[in-house]
C-alpha cells in the first residue's frame, strides 16, 4: 500500500513539475503552434540607384556625314531617348528617388559660359530634397535641349576641332572621378563615330596607339594602349560608329571590344550608326536588362 501511494506521489510531482516548467516558459501548445505559422514579413529591398552618363563627342563628327544640323538632331534624338528611359524610372518611386543623370563632354568646348551649361546639364535626385524632386526632374527636362544646342551651335561656329579624348578620358581616371558612384549602377553611354584621337594625347607603343583613325586600322595588328583595370563596376554603350567601310567597322569594333574588356569593363555594347528606331530598341535592352 505504502508502494503504491510513494509511485502515485512520484507521478503527481513530475506532473507538477511539468506543468510549472511549461508555465515559467511562457508557451502553450497553442503558443508554439502559432510562432511557427506567424513569420516577420521582410521589407522589400530597394532597387539599386542608377547613375546614367551620357559623353558627347564633340569632334569634327558633328560636321561630316549627314551634315551639322542633321548630326545635331540625331544626337539629340539619342539623348531624348535615353532620358525617357531614365524619366520612366524616376516616376515609379520619385519621393524616394537617388538616380543621377548628366551629360558630359572632354575635354570641355571653349565657351565663355561652358561651366554654367555643364551644370544645367546635370541632374542629382540624391541631392534634392524630396518636395523639390519632381520640380527638378520637370525643369531638367524643359532645359537640357536648349543647353546642347548652344554647344552644338558654338561648337560648330569655332570650327575649332582638336578632338574628343576618349582615351585620356579613361586612361587619366577622369572617368571614375565623373561617371562611377559607390552603391549605384553605373552606365556610361558614348556617342562617337569611333575614330579616338586627342592632339593633346597622340602617343605609340610599337603598334598600340592612344587613338584611333584610318591608318592605324589599316594595320592588321593594331590595338589601343591599355594604361589601367578595375572598371567592373561601369557599363558602357557606344553608339553612332561610323567607319566608311564594313572591313573597318569590324576591325574598329574588336580594338574597342579589346580595350573596354582589358581595363575590366563588365557590360558592353558597341553599335554602328542605324536608324533611330534601331538605335532606341538597343538603348532600351541596354539600361533595361
Amino acid at each position: 500500500m505504502k508502494k503504491a501511494i510513494l509511485i502515485a506521489t512520484a507521478c503527481a510531482l513530475g506532473i507538477c513539475i511539468a506543468w510549472i516548467a511549461n508555465s515559467c516558459s511562457g508557451e502553450t501548445t497553442e503558443t508554439k503552434s502559432a510562432s511557427k505559422v506567424i513569420k516577420p514579413s521582410t521589407p522589400p529591398a530597394s532597387p539599386i540607384p542608377l547613375n546614367l552618363s551620357v559623353y558627347l563627342d564633340l569632334s569634327d563628327r558633328i560636321v561630316k556625314g549627314k551634315g551639322a544640323v542633321s548630326q545635331l538632331e540625331n544626337d539629340t534624338a539619342l539623348i531624348n531617348c535615353i532620358f525617357e528611359s531614365f524619366l520612366n524610372r524616376c516616376k515609379k518611386n520619385i519621393l524616394a528617388n537617388k538616380d543621377h543623370f548628366q551629360i558630359l563632354f572632354y575635354p570641355q568646348p571653349s565657351q565663355p559660359n561652358i561651366n554654367t551649361i555643364a551644370k544645367s546639364l546635370n541632374l542629382d535626385l540624391s541631392k534634392v530634397e524630396v518636395t523639390q524632386k519632381k520640380k527638378s526632374v520637370i525643369n531638367f527636362q524643359n532645359s537640357y535641349q536648349e543647353n546642347l544646342l548652344s554647344i552644338y551651335n558654338s561648337t560648330i561656329k569655332s570650327h575649332h576641332w582638336i578632338g574628343s579624348d576618349i582615351w585620356g578620358f579613361f586612361s587619366n581616371k577622369k572617368v571614375d572621378q565623373l561617371c562611377i558612384r559607390e552603391g549605384y549602377r553605373n552606365v556610361l553611354v558614348i556617342i562617337t563615330d569611333g575614330y579616338i584621337f586627342h592632339t593633346a594625347n597622340k602617343i605609340a607603343w610599337g603598334n598600340a596607339y592612344s587613338y584611333i583613325l584610318p591608318q592605324t586600322l589599316a594595320k592588321p595588328n593594331s590595338s589601343l594602349i591599355v594604361k589601367r583595370d578595375g572598371l567592373e563596376n561601369l557599363e558602357v554603350l557606344m553608339l553612332e560608329i561610323t567607319p566608311p567601310t564594313s572591313t573597318e567597322y569590324i576591325r574598329m569594333k574588336r580594338i574597342l571590344t579589346d580595350w573596354f574588356t582589358a581595363m575590366g569593363v563588365r557590360k558592353l555594347s558597341i553599335n554602328e550608326t542605324d536608324i533611330s528606331a534601331n538605335t532606341e530598341t538597343i538603348i532600351n535592352n541596354f539600361l533595361n536588362k
